[in-house]
């Protein structure tokens, strides 16, 4: 998460401050969706970090596989989720309390009820078939 924290912090300005018209350099207009570019790689990497993750336990690989898998997965989820909140707060300015109050209820949700239903989900799928369809969930 640490590494993924890092990369945001360079990169996020990096393409909005790119993007500004070269003729008006003390331009205040910002393309707020260019804050969302350093998601992109957590995006596609996330659901090839949750199959790593779960057929290497499935498969019984030496432990570093799963720890390696783990921390990509870290990886990707502070590299989507820091550029969503910088987003957030761009689009909505004055309002980006409000905003960010609006979609974490959601990820609240998920938090509190994925791990009350994960121990069924992985006794009855095992790792590889509960994470692949994690991914696949993830993917859609």
């Amino acid at each position: 998460m640490f590494i993924g924290t890092i990369l945001c912090r360079f990169t996020l300005d990096y393409f909005t401050v790119r993007s500004k018209p070269s003729h008006q350099p003390d331009s205040n207009i910002v393309r707020s969706e260019l804050r969302l570019i350093p998601a992109a790689p957590g995006m596609i990497l996330l659901p090839a970090a949750l199959l790593m993750y779960g057929w290497t336990l499935e498969l019984r690989v030496h432990w570093a596989a799963p720890a390696v898998a783990t921390g990509l997965a870290g990886f990707c989820l502070s590299t989507t989720t820091i550029p969503t909140m910088s987003y957030l707060v761009d689009i909505f300015g004055d309002f980006s309390a409000s905003a960010i109050a609006a979609v974490l209820p959601l990820r609240y949700l998920f938090g509190t009820f994925l791990p009350v239903a994960a121990p069924y989900m992985y006794a009855r799928l095992g790792y590889g078939w509960a994470n692949s369809l994690l991914a696949f969930i993830l993917i859609l």
